[in-house]
């Protein structure tokens, strides 16, 4: 079993720039969209804008994928014109309202609901005009010959009619063929049609919503880009007078220390005065820092740690001499010392007393109370905080303003922020907010042999009690799975008052773990622990719905924090790659969190992690579960970016003891050599660097092939005897320097989609592969720094 079910994905950074853009030769990406969407929200006049003129004559369609956020009323998917449009129209049945040659149409009554993806496809045939719902039975509209439902260039829009704007999400909408995909939404807020047709997203807010937290300021060092104000009204005369509160976006813990926030007196910036503190992280960024003069003004003091940051946003305070990183409030207290700032001056992202300049992704911030909304930068680069003050945006680079309006700060941040949206692989819960997944069970289950089950958690958060999940209607009547307060993890069946399997000898279950129950034998980590008891097969007397995270009679009681991945159930597959909406194929998502919908968008969906990035001064690197020979005929692929151009850039290796192996190779090769030693070379100049491609390599007979994306680049003759994988990404005291997205091994397929822990799975849920590494903190290090998501810089704010 694979942990989630979502294809290879394309993205834009936070700049809108493509991460790769490389095509098979069909055209299609290798990175598809499996849920990235945009979401109009009916308030800030969004939509969609098509250039295209389109009738839809015998032997065409229509087709779109849509979500409704909408509470009450119609909900418009597209118009051309006030005589042709297309709603969701749920006070009248639930139905679907087509507007087609000036006529109205209410079709496909209570099949379209509100909170629910659904595909819709209109089509035309032999005159007749249909429309289905999700693949289901066709429904015949207009049946007039000249009931065409003609579409214009000049007024094509999606989420708009006249006035009136839609409440959508949309993933895709396609015209006979010309697709308009939201994944390829570019910095520009256009996508590019599959025939070359360029739509706009438009929306009245162009300058962004103001408290939107998805606007931020991304400060480039190697332009000086900082932010300077001097503050007038106001002095800080001791640690306990200062008032603070910002967000920054830390996307990795490399790349040395951040220069935060910075303060000092207008007359007095001196590293030795006393009228001056500042914020940072050390130089491997694991802590951020609060340092300030000492009272006498002799030394610099010794920093006070506010704690840790995370990959994501990061909240720092201090108010009334207390800090707080995230939440959590220090140990203990900043020193109080004097200060004396009478002209307190701040810069952010260079050091106050030297031109030391640091990349920052800013969001909003506060000073003395007055705040600062990074969405509102107005044409002069300039910030105005609540009371007035000035804080100017500062670069060297040659277009000065202009660079800071178009790329520091844009314009369409409100549309790549809120109105696009990234696909889910999984759900977070916490058990603070009593949260769990419920599925209705498709076949209720009759006895234990009946029952059909498979599933993967990651157990990294469970505490002594925890429930993973339950069938249940009573203690007397369950199957459940839990931690126990000795902190086992235990199955147990009980039915009629009987316990038929209690065990708790998973001892290792803090890392992600696939449960699979069939045919009444219980499987834990394809073999970790398996526990036949098929013979009982005793009746079961009930029947409930399925909770995860949750006891079914129950709650609140011992609700994990526990990320889910997908779920099988009776043959129904449950992926979980919907990312909005409190439902997932008929299952409800529950929380108790005031705001649950925002909750459960923002927080419990989570995004996808899927790739490895190697790093060779750790000698990162994954082992295979066994030694894969082969002699004759086979081949192996692998999704890569070559950072570099070697001898030593390590991919396909054989075991230790043989000399097998398919890697990289310096002047643009592939090296290709048997276990014997025996060693070939293909055509130069055939293998990108820096660039991410899709490798095949495949013998047959004694030719040996190279693909990249699809293309063959070169055949060469090489030996057709015994060669082995065992590992990717190393050899001896060499290894991999760069991304691996996928690798196959002659049909034994790795997507790197866990997002997490040393285990990868194959697609066949058959072999688990182990990354290593030599850093000091090999969990921490996987899981912060091997593992990355495709964008490399998303920028991911929950919504509060």
């Amino acid at each position: 079993m694979s942990v989630i079910n979502l294809k290879d994905e394309k993205r834009i950074n936070v700049n809108g720039e493509w991460d790769k853009v490389t095509t098979h030769p069909n055209n299609e990406p290798i990175y598809r969209s499996n849920g990235h969407q945009l979401e109009f929200d009916g308030d800030n006049g969004d939509y969609l804008e098509i250039p295209l003129d389109f009738t839809m004559t015998d032997g065409t369609y229509i087709e779109f994928k849509v979500f409704s956020n909408e509470e009450t009323t119609t909900d418009i998917v597209f118009s051309s014109g006030s005589s042709e449009y297309v709603s969701l129209n749920f006070p009248s049945g639930n139905r679907l309202f087509i507007f087609c040659n000036g006529k109205g149409n209410n079709i496909l009554a209570g099949q379209i609901f509100r909170k629910t993806w659904h595909t819709i496809k209109l089509y035309r045939e032999s005159g007749t005009n249909y429309a289905q719902v999700d693949g289901g039975v066709a429904e015949a509209f207009t049946n007039s010959v000249t009931d065409l439902l003609v579409l214009s260039a000049s007024d094509l829009v999606v989420n708009k009619l006249g006035s009136a704007y839609g409440k959508i999400v949309i993933d895709y909408i396609d015209f006979n063929g010309n697709k308009f995909e939201a994944v390829n939404i570019n910095s520009g807020a256009q996508i590019e049609g599959s025939n070359g047709s360029i739509a706009q997203v438009n929306s009245d807010n162009t300058d962004a919503v103001a408290g939107s937290p998805n606007n931020f300021l991304k400060l480039n060092a190697s332009n000086s880009d900082f932010i300077s104000t001097q503050f007038s009204n106001t002095s800080i005369t001791e640690t306990s007078d200062i008032d603070l509160e910002f967000e920054f976006y830390m996307d990795s813990f490399d790349g040395g220390r951040i220069r935060l926030f910075h303060f000092s007196d207008e007359n007095s910036e001196g590293v030795n005065s006393n009228k001056a503190f500042w914020f940072e992280t050390s130089t491997t960024r694991s802590d951020v820092l609060f340092r300030q003069s000492n009272s006498d003004g002799s030394v610099v003091a010794n920093p006070k740690n506010l704690g840790s940051p995370i990959i994501g946003v990061n909240k720092v305070k201090i108010l009334n001499g207390e800090a707080f990183l995230n939440g959590v409030k220090t140990s203990t207290n900043p020193n109080n010392y004097t200060l004396d700032i009478t002209n307190p001056h701040l810069k952010i992202a260079r050091f106050f007393n030297s031109a030391s300049f640091t990349d920052l992704t800013l969001s909003n911030f506060s000073v003395q109370g007055e705040t600062f909304t990074t969405e509102n930068v107005n044409a002069s680069a300039q910030i105005i905080g609540s009371e007035g003050t000035v804080a100017q945006i500062n670069t060297s680079a040659a277009g000065g303003t202009s660079y800071i309006l178009d790329t520091v700060w844009s314009s369409y941040n409100y549309i790549l922020g809120d109105v696009f949206n990234k696909s889910s692989f999984a759900l977070s819960f916490e058990g603070a907010n009593v949260e769990y997944l419920t599925i209705p069970n498709p076949q209720p289950w009759s006895t234990f042999g009946d029952v059909d089950l498979e599933f993967t958690f990651d157990g990294s958060l469970l505490t002594s009690e925890n429930v993973i999940f339950s069938y249940a209607i009573s203690s007397t009547e369950q199957i459940l799975i839990a931690v126990d307060g000795s902190s086992n993890l235990f199955l147990r069946v009980r039915i009629g008052g009987n316990t038929y399997s209690n065990f708790d000898t998973v001892s290792n279950y803090l890392k992600i773990n696939t449960i699979k129950i069939l045919n009444g034998v219980i499987d834990v980590n394809n073999g970790e622990l398996t526990i036949d008891f098929s013979a009982e097969n005793s009746t079961i007397l009930f029947n409930s719905d399925l909770f995860f995270g949750a006891l079914a009679y129950l709650t609140p009681y011992w609700n994990p924090d526990i990320v889910l991945y997908d779920c099988l159930v009776s043959g129904t597959k449950y992926p979980l790659t919907e990312g909005l909406g409190p439902t997932t194929n008929d299952a409800q998502i529950i929380t108790s969190a005031a705001n649950a919908q925002e909750r459960i968008n923002f927080g419990i969906w989570q995004k996808n992690k899927d790739l490895l990035n190697f790093d060779r001064d750790n000698l990162d690197h994954i082992v295979l579960p066994q030694r894969k020979e082969f002699t004759g005929d086979f081949y192996v692929e692998a999704t890569i970016n070559s950072k570099i151009d070697d001898t030593t850039q390590m991919l396909f290796m054989d075991d230790s003891g043989f000399l097998g192996e398919i890697r990289p190779y310096t002047l643009g090769r592939l090296r290709f050599r048997v276990s014997d030693g025996t060693t070939y070379y293909s055509a130069t100049n055939i293998l990108p660097i820096n660039t991410t491609y899709k490798l095949k390599v495949e013998r047959v007979g004694s030719d040996v092939n190279v693909y990249v994306d699809g293309v063959l680049e070169d055949t060469f003759t090489a030996d057709n005897s015994s060669i082995g994988v065992k590992v990717i990404g190393l050899k001896g005291s060499f290894s991999f320097e760069g991304s691996v997205y996928s690798f196959n091994i002659n049909g034994e397929t790795y997507l790197l989609r866990e997002g997490g822990g040393n285990i990868t799975t194959s697609e066949s849920g058959n072999l688990d592969a182990t990354i290593n590494t030599s850093a000091a903190d090999p969990t921490g290090y996987i899981n912060s720094n091997v593992w990355d998501v495709d964008s490399n810089k998303w920028i991911d704010y929950a919504k509060e």
